[in-house]
């Protein structure tokens, strides 16, 4: 097999083994004493916990829907360190609002999750999807 080959195959499988994850991976805390990664690696963190918060709300899964809340708020408490300077261009000015936003809308998440409020927890997805697409990196 040639080096582009092996290369293609490495990357392929890197991809089918990240596009295989569960809503259950995805949802869990990184160490307490973890740094944030990159804006990019944690706007994806994101993006993918309130997909997997989505998932259990339909399969009416309200304590992974409040576990999914509580490590969505450590992710925006994470990206409130990332330095200025680390940030995309684009995200500089409003990073500090849309953190704050994540963060509150998470824990809203939590408290209409844990009252199996059907129609506050759809219209909190509705802000924390609004919300994560507003943090785009590109």
């Amino acid at each position: 097999m040639g080096r582009c080959s092996s290369f293609a195959v490495v990357v392929g499988a890197a991809f089918l083994i990240l596009g295989c994850q569960t809503p259950e991976s995805v949802v869990q805390p990184l160490p307490p004493d973890a740094h944030p990664l990159p804006y990019s690696e944690m706007h994806a963190r994101a993006k993918a916990q309130v997909a997997a918060a989505q998932e259990f709300f339909y399969r009416d899964s309200w304590r992974d829907v409040e576990q999914a809340a509580v490590a969505l708020q450590q992710t925006a408490d994470l990206m409130t360190r990332i330095k200025p300077e680390d940030l995309p261009v684009r995200q500089r000015d409003q990073a500090p609002r849309l953190t704050r936003q994540l963060r509150e809308a998470a824990m809203a998440l939590e408290e209409s999750a844990r009252a199996r409020d059907v129609i506050k927890t759809t219209q909190i997805f509705q802000t924390l999807n609004l919300t994560v697409r507003e943090m785009r990196p590109e």
